[in-house]
């Protein structure tokens, strides 16, 4: 029976596997039958549709297969994002990206480099082809690259490039049927290289200021990402022939619970809130002045230099202020224990720095739109404006930049005035949570001057201003998080809605911009002026405005006034649409016009609607907030590419190798990379000299945990445990470069109080500014800077982690060598008194020391416990890793008696008793083993007794053992 069942389980899996087998073969057969379908299809001439998509299923099985892109994702993602991970679906996806952008540049069936800008506006959506062809005009496009740079077997991105394009050479001749120049497949991976950065750098943007607590790009994320930019939205569209993208709206989020969620507010919360706010207001002048006031400041003549003073006042002033501000929030937040905010505003409030703000409000004693309508209705200007339409609008004749000058720039003209009273608040709070006796009498002091300061800016705001503060100011008193409003009103709007089509609303938007009544021309009437005055040409409309749709409906009579039902009419993809602005005539006044492209089976269907408001106020108040949604990807991009050239006016400089050791370059002589990278896109370390090692170990762009681990474990075969001590300390040494010396002088040591003045001071108040002009200046301030903040401050903070993650995991090389022990806590001593330094470096010293700590009371306890164990008679201690432990069995006697070690024998002990107790002794053994005595096969080479002792005296007990057992059984 026993038989006869094992016969039935063999063959139940016989079966199963053939079962397999069969499916797989059909499976095969019909994939091969639908593709010679197909195949045979286009041969007898069916659509080219049909042709190109069954051709690409055979292409894209192949490059797939081959994991075209893989490798490139990686290395540019380290490239954009520095050691931010990346999952294998979401690099799945974006291979995919690339494949079908790759497919439809060779279907354009380029033959030489100036096809190329022909195949870019076939092959891409054009709100991106703007910013490709851009792009390949750029010293760093590959085409234009030297063959030297291009080929250089010292650079691991070099590598990665030639290698891709070596693998794209025969797959473009196999599509193509004939051989393209070099320069053409150098062209086409620029512009895969563009679409592949641009893709990572905005999900990886997505993933580390939304997504803080995981710094790993999923497909969720990725798709989320690619959904917000207007661009890649238009270009998964466009590969995938999608009539609408799905977008992962906030109905998508982990639940409404998420969003109930309220901290609790400390002083520390409120200061890093300070510290976000600052960042994102210096990003919203950077616009203004990088997007609109440089492209004004180019095109004026020199008796046009006062439209800029008349539409952007001192907004330089304001920036200069801000990035101080900024400073002083970051140093006091990262300079001390406790973050005290009051000193550093206090001493800017005390030098009355803020009375810009009220030089500011002289923009407002006319009104901008008018100095605006004058400037874009001026015929010297025409030709400015329309060459910047052509550049950044999609359609031809749109005019997306005129826009946003007339209605979006006024808008964020008023930001400035916005975040003094957001500032002014922010000091409130930190009064209110402050328990530090000198940092609350300057924050009250910094508040009185604030204070008196608000009230003069209040009096000069216009009424518009004033009802703009005020809306801010009501929608931030409310309890609830400002998502969690959201995701209410989103839900409350479509349970209000009847009829709708499509999907949710929740799905698309994560944001409720406005509502109002409207009124609508209705479709195919003239607009002529008996018709609307008589009502029969115009319609009422109550319009709901999202951050990614427009959504009309009318308002049901029925429905009760404080909760109206509204019937759906229809709504409008902003993305997808082009606003016009009318001309105000006869008939019509106070008129905009929206065109919305659609895709359908007879090809692009453009449906448009007329609307008109009231009033010329509404009208303007309607058009800032759709010009703003429509440009906004736009204007990010334009503002990313300005601050990418502001950068290499102000590059990182770093100390040369003569001034510190880890700065030299790169190359074949001292670091070697494997071909692959990890899964983060990170190099994978092959070999290398003991200070590249060290150096990539302590890396400031990225964390590679992997690697450090790895290097712990083996460190010793070429390097002592002293040795690595004083390459880490040199290593966290970081000298300040030649060039910036003389701002780092230049800044006074920090004072007595608890935040001090030294970080906070400029060339300018330390006087020095005269040595040489003040924009000279402010750049090597600002180099200065950066090189503290993406080069010293992370080596230094990389260093401590390596050292605290040594001592908590290699405590062995600790517990025996206390001149290493001593030389650890004498750095981690000097380091924590040290005045510049961060928080965060103290923070960490303090963690290792308290590592140190716990690492020899384990140690003493253990010992303590060892020698307890000797008496069975003494119970462990209750503080003892022992004393909740199970009974430890009592010892069993065989004919040998307690005490009488003469007599104890093989034949004597119980056989019981002497497999526990050679149980216990190997266990000894194996413990005391150190991970560094298995690396390289130790205890085989010649110096084995001092490279492997504990594995040799394990060697050494079983050795015996088996010898003493050998001679009992002869």
């Amino acid at each position: 029976e026993h038989t006869s069942r094992i016969h039935r389980c063999v063959l139940d899996i016989i079966l199963g596997q053939t079962k397999k087998l069969v499916d797989w073969l059909f499976c095969a057969a019909r994939y091969r039958k639908a593709l010679l379908s197909v195949v045979c299809m286009n041969v007898a001439g069916p659509s080219d549709i049909s042709a190109s998509r069954a051709l690409f299923a055979q292409r894209q099985l192949q490059w797939r297969n081959q994991n075209l892109f893989i490798d490139r994702i990686y290395q540019v993602c380290n490239n954009v994002h520095p050691g931010i991970g990346l999952e294998r679906a979401a690099i799945q996806h974006i291979q995919e990206l690339l494949m079908r952008v790759f497919f439809e540049i060779l279907q354009s069936r380029p033959q030489k480099i100036e096809d190329m800008e022909r195949c870019m506006r076939v092959s891409l959506p054009a709100s991106m082809c703007h910013w490709v062809m851009q792009y390949q005009e750029t010293n760093e496009a590959l085409h234009n690259l030297t063959t030297k740079k291009l080929h250089d077997k010292r650079s691991a991105n070099a590598k990665s490039l030639t290698a891709l394009l070596h693998a794209l050479q025969p797959k473009i001749k196999e599509h193509l049927g004939y051989k393209v120049d070099e320069k053409v497949t150098l062209y086409i991976l620029s512009v895969i290289e563009y679409v592949t950065a641009d893709i990572l750098k905005w999900t990886g943007n997505y993933v580390k200021n939304i997504r803080k607590d995981n710094q790993t790009i999923g497909l969720q994320n990725l798709k989320i990402a690619l959904s917000a930019d207007k661009s890649l939205m238009e270009l998964t569209e466009m590969l995938y022939n999608e009539d609408e993208a799905s977008t992962a709206g906030i109905l998508n989020e982990n639940g409404e619970e998420n969003w109930k969620i309220t901290q609790e507010l400390s002083y520390d919360k409120v200061s890093r809130d300070l510290n976000h706010e600052e960042e994102q207001y210096l990003r919203d002048l950077n616009l203004i002045i990088h997007v609109f006031r440089r492209r004004f400041e180019i095109a004026f003549g020199a008796d046009d230099k006062h439209y800029l003073e008349e539409i952007f006042g001192n907004i330089l002033e304001l920036h200069e202020l801000t990035m101080k501000v900024q400073r002083i929030v970051e140093d006091a937040i990262e300079m001390s224990d406790t973050p005290c905010m009051g000193a550093g505003l206090w001493e800017l409030a005390e030098a009355h720095e803020f009375d810009v703000y009220i030089t500011y409000m002289d923009l407002f004693k006319y009104s901008v739109s008018d100095v605006l309508s004058t400037l874009l209705n001026d015929p010297k200007y025409n030709t400015f404006f329309e060459a910047e339409n052509r550049s950044y609008s999609v359609t031809p004749g749109g005019e997306t930049f005129r826009l946003a000058v007339k209605y979006v720039l006024p808008t964020m003209l008023q930001a400035p005035i916005v975040h003094f009273f957001r500032c002014v608040e922010y000091i409130n709070m930190l009064i209110h949570l402050s328990n530090m006796g000198d940092d609350l009498e300057d924050l009250k002091s910094a508040k009185s001057y604030f204070s008196g300061l608000a009230v003069k800016i209040e009096a000069l705001c216009p009424a518009t201003l004033k009802s703009h503060l005020k809306s801010e100011q009501t929608a931030r008193s409310l309890p609830e998080s400002s998502r969690s409003r959201q995701l209410k009103r989103i839900q409350e709007i479509q349970k209000s809605i009847e009829l709708w089509e499509g999907k949710e609303i929740g799905y698309t938007c994560a944001e409720v911009i406005r509502e109002g009544d409207i009124l609508m021309v209705r479709p195919g009437i003239l607009p002529t002026s008996e018709v609307i005055k008589k009502g029969r040409g115009a319609t009422d409309r109550h319009v709901f405005l999202f951050d990614h749709l427009l959504v009309l409906t009318k308002v049901h009579r029925s429905s009760r006034c404080e909760k109206p039902i509204y019937k759906f009419k229809g709504k409008v993809l902003i993305r997808k649409s082009d606003i016009f602005d009318l001309s105000d005539t006869e008939e019509l006044q106070n008129a905009f016009k929206i065109e919305s492209r659609s895709v359908g089976r007879d090809g692009t269907v453009t449906s448009s609607w007329i609307l008109f408001c009231k009033s010329a106020e509404e009208k303007t108040s309607w058009m800032s907030d759709l010009v703003m949604i429509q440009t906004k990807s736009l204007l990010d991009r334009m503002l990313d590419s300005s601050l990418k050239e502001e950068e290499k006016r102000i590059p990182l400089i770093i100390p040369g190798p003569d001034q510190y050791r880890f700065a030299d370059v790169d190359c074949d002589e001292n670091i070697v990379f494997e071909d692959y990278t990890s899964s983060s896109g990170i190099p994978v370390v092959k070999h290398g000299t003991v200070l590249k090692l060290v150096e990539r170990l302590t890396y400031h762009l990225y964390t590679d945990n992997n690697y450090v681990r790895t290097f712990l474990t083996t460190y010793r075969s070429f390097c002592s445990p002293i040795e690595l001590l004083q390459l880490l300390i040199e290593r966290f040494n970081v000298p300040t470069p030649f060039q910036l010396r003389a701002v780092e002088q230049s800044i006074a040591p920090p004072q007595s109080r608890c935040l001090l003045n030294g970080p906070y001071a400029t060339v300018h108040s330390q006087g020095l500014c005269g040595q040489l002009p003040p924009s000279v200046w402010s750049r090597v301030e600002q180099g200065y800077q950066r090189f503290r903040k993406e080069y010293q401050r992370p080596i230094q903070c990389r260093v401590l982690s390596v050292m605290r993650q040594w001592v908590n995991g290699h405590w062995y090389d600790f517990e025996g060598d206390d001149k290493l022990l001593n030389n650890l806590c004498a750095f981690l001593e000097e380091t924590d008194r040290q005045a510049n330094v961060t928080n965060q470096h103290k923070k960490w010293c303090k963690s290792i020391e308290t590592c140190i700590e716990r690492k020899r009371r384990s140690d003493s306890t253990s010992v303590h416990t060892r020698t307890v164990e000797l008496h069975d008679d003494i119970p462990p201690p209750l503080n003892s890793p022992n004393s909740f432990a199970p009974v430890k069995p009592p010892v069993v006697w065989h004919t040998a008696k307690k005490g009488e070690i003469d007599s104890y024998d093989l034949l004597t002990l119980h056989p019981l008793e002497i497999g526990r107790q050679v149980t216990l002794l190997e266990f000894e053994l194996y413990r005391a083993i150190k991970p560094i005595e298995l690396v390289g096969s130790a205890w085989t080479k010649q110096d084995k007794d001092r490279r492997s002792p504990q594995l040799l005296k394990l060697i050494d007990h079983s050795t015996m053992v088996a010898k003493w057992f050998s001679n009992y059984s002869a």
